[in-house]
């Protein structure tokens, strides 16, 4: 389990979150090609889909709180943001 703690509360569904937690032991190859499915159903064309980044969205939000969503996870803060690409990225080009 992976917690990014935002840089700010934000409010999603009335709720107000500090942070959001990534549990990758979750994963399982089924997870990642529906992921893989809801990116390109996004119109995602990248090539090679671990460098896309709905893709890595797509998998946050398979690992996270049930109640985010997609467009929840891209409206979060630049900076945010980022972080949990960045922990997804970790995950996905790990030795």
């Amino acid at each position: 389990m992976e917690t990014i703690k935002l840089s700010k509360k934000v409010k999603i569904k009335d709720k107000e979150i500090g942070e959001i937690q990534l549990d990758f032991d979750k994963t399982t190859g089924n997870m990642l090609l529906n992921a893989e499915k809801m990116a390109r159903t996004l119109g995602d064309e990248t090539p090679s889909i671990m460098f896309s980044q709905t893709y890595q969205v797509c998998i946050a939000t398979k690992i996270s709180d049930p109640n985010l969503t997609y467009h929840d996870i891209c409206s979060l803060p630049g900076k945010d943001f980022s972080k949990i690409l960045m922990a997804v990225s970790r995950f996905l080009f790990q030795e």
